[in-house]
């Protein structure tokens, strides 16, 4: 079992959220990441947004893909826009990078919004254009995007939007707590021994993790920090 699965099961992960910005009304559709991941939301990585734009109305589609933390598997969680749409903006997202900054614009409707990662990218959809806000959380860098919701008008495409975040810390502890916690283990030599037997019939992965936690602590900080950046 992961160690956010361990986590959340003890209720320590509390997702905070945003408003909901732009137009929403009773004919709107909800478009919501929990819906599909619920409480493991913390276990997707977010790998591609997609979003189908027209000049007059702003984003008309959107599709938000992620990868699962231990398998790899790709999941498509958000996905409404229709067949006709060609004209589209797409931004892959790096194995290790994570959104930190949200731009959103709104006239009464949802006109754009951009994103900032740890890499220090930027990619905007949309348009710049109307009311331009800075949800509160992004304003120090100091806190992890982990999933989107929106609302989808018929006759308008995606009308608003908000996001589901954590503080980086807390982030942190429960992604590579496992991490932590077997480096500590390692120190008591019959389980390291216990470990050293199995590790020809482990996959790359968990021998890779296994040798980063015995690394010297200051170059297992070294990743940590890199992984984080």
């Amino acid at each position: 079992m992961s160690s956010y699965s361990i986590f959340i099961q003890n209720k320590l992960v509390e997702y905070e959220s945003t408003p909901n910005y732009g137009l929403i009304t009773e004919k709107s559709i909800n478009l919501d990441d929990k819906d599909i991941f619920k409480e493991f939301l913390i276990g997707y990585r977010l790998h591609k947004i997609k979003c189908w734009i027209e000049k007059s109305s702003g984003i008309i589609g959107i599709q938000l893909c992620y990868n699962d933390r231990e398998t790899n598997e790709e999941i498509i969680s958000i996905d409404k826009h229709r067949a006709e749409e060609i004209v589209y903006q797409e931004f892959i997202l790096l194995p290790l990078e994570l959104i930190i900054g949200l731009v959103i614009w709104k006239k009464n409707s949802l006109t754009g919004f951009e994103i900032t990662t740890n890499k220090k990218r930027v990619k905007r959809f949309g348009y710049d254009d109307g009311e331009r806000i800075t949800p509160e959380f992004s304003e120090n860098g100091l806190n992890i995007v982990v999933g989107f919701f929106f609302t989808y008008e018929p006759n308008i495409g995606v009308s608003s939007m908000g996001c589901y975040y954590l503080d980086r810390k807390v982030f942190t502890l429960i992604l590579y707590s496992g991490l932590f916690s077997l480096r500590i283990k390692l120190k008591d030599e019959k389980y390291k021994n216990e470990i050293e037997k199995k590790l020809k019939d482990m996959d790359y992965s968990d021998k890779a993790l296994y040798y980063i936690c015995k690394l010297p602590i200051n170059q297992f900080n070294e990743i940590m920090k890199f992984a984080l950046c």
